[in-house]
């Protein structure tokens, strides 16, 4: 985070982008594996979702309160949390009711047929 913000600051537009592709395809790549192991257990998506939120949303907080970064980034840290949590509520609760169709990935009308 630091060195985006001083890439930021200095208009290193190139850097910014570098960075940007590499950070969306290491997303892309985690999710593509996590998802194919989710097929099989149904919550590894969901688990991955809340620990990537607390992750993003308590690094700037405390960054910015021991002085590394400026202090309108916690601002912006809870601003990005309540969107983000929006986008969390619904995946819990997607995760919930397809929770309650399957046993360990498998769909219940599958296995007692």
């Amino acid at each position: 985070m630091l060195l985006l913000y001083n890439m930021l600051t200095n208009k290193a537009y190139t850097g910014i982008i570098i960075l940007s592709v590499l950070y969306a395809a290491a997303y892309f790549i985690t999710a593509l594996l996590i998802g194919k192991k989710d097929m099989y257990e149904g919550y590894i998506g969901f688990n991955y979702h809340l620990t990537t939120y607390v992750v993003c949303i308590t690094v700037p907080i405390v960054l910015a309160t021991i002085g590394y970064l400026p202090e309108h980034f916690i601002e912006q840290a809870l601003s990005m949390g309540i969107f983000w949590g929006i986008g969390l509520t619904i995946h819990f609760i997607v995760f919930m009711i397809n929770r309650k169709k399957n046993i360990k990935g498998y769909d219940k009308t599958e296995v007692f047929e």
